[in-house]
């Protein structure tokens, strides 16, 4: 028998949404595979409440070249390695675990831009 301390707390789609974008893009198709019922409403929810006035989560739409009456979906990313900080350390604020190699490995992501700018300004 479990109880509401041992038993192991559900993930909320919250936190689903905020770690998708974390290790990966998120795109549209993946709330079918999360379960999730409106990303984009969650995804407001970080930029309206937890990110700076002037920041965005970066939103691309995308539409499947080999069908024409397909409808278009938007693959949602993190734009910069500030950022990606700040989300997870929000993540972790609100009780999302991630592991070393998932942290190390959306960090990464953003090491080509940071060799990229320091090129431009040397």
């Amino acid at each position: 028998m479990t109880n509401s301390v041992t038993k192991p707390q559900r993930q909320t789609q919250f936190l689903k949404v905020l770690h998708r974008l974390i290790v990966a893009n998120f795109t549209h198709l993946d709330k079918d595979f999360l379960n999730i019922s409106s990303p984009r409403n969650y995804i407001y929810k970080i930029e309206k409440n937890h990110l700076l006035e002037d920041e965005k989560i970066k939103r691309t739409k995308v539409r499947n070249p080999n069908c024409e009456h397909c409808v278009p979906y938007s693959i949602y990313s993190i734009p910069n390695k500030s950022m990606m900080k700040r989300l997870i350390a929000l993540y972790k604020a609100k009780g999302g675990e991630l592991t070393e190699a998932e942290e190390q490995y959306a960090l990464s992501r953003f090491d080509n831009e940071e060799e990229a700018k320091n090129e431009l300004f040397n």
